[in-house]
């Protein structure tokens, strides 16, 4: 019988031995995955920045926004900002960042489409209304402004903070 009960105790801490280990080899696990997740999300963030920063370059490269200039310069703006936006796209995404990722660059690709707008309608002046509809584009340009930041930080991605469009020229 002593032999019996010895051996269903040992059996006992055997189960609860194993179970501790499967439970703390199931923290680690996470613990793994979190490191991982950590990791590619940085990783995304450093090639972010250097596709913010070689945007930036290209920009400070540019004759500066001048009335004369307007109509080729804005232009050339906004595909330094899609092409920007497609790069931060073509991205190996971290887990879980995708929608984020994606709302940065439609809010690049948003504020593309509102400097084509507005260099249009500078280009356009003479036409009753073209004034007033430039000025409303050039303030949806720098209301976006804020919003890409905003996205921006929230990615880890500090360069593309200050956005390659240097709103206050327009």
């Amino acid at each position: 019988m002593r032999a019996s009960t010895e051996s269903s105790g040992v059996l006992g801490l055997f189960a609860v031995a194993i179970a501790v280990a499967l439970l703390a080899g199931a923290a680690g696990c996470g613990s793994a995955d979190e490191s991982r997740a950590t990791e590619a999300r940085a990783a995304w963030a450093r090639q972010a920045e250097r596709l913010c920063r070689q945007a930036t370059l290209r920009f400070e490269q540019m004759p500066p926004v001048h009335i004369t200039t307007y109509g080729k310069v804005v232009p050339t703006i906004a595909r330094n900002e899609r092409a920007l936006a497609d790069g931060l796209r073509a991205l190996k995404a971290p887990m879980g960042e995708r929608r984020s990722i994606e709302r940065l660059a439609g809010l690049l690709d948003r504020q593309a489409n509102q400097l084509d707008a507005a260099s249009y309608t500078y280009t356009h002046l003479e036409k009753a209304g073209a004034y007033d509809a430039y000025k409303r584009h050039v303030r949806r340009v720098r209301d976006l402004d804020g919003a890409i930041e905003r996205a921006a930080q929230s990615l880890g991605a500090s360069a593309c903070v200050d956005s390659p469009v240097r709103t206050r020229y327009l």
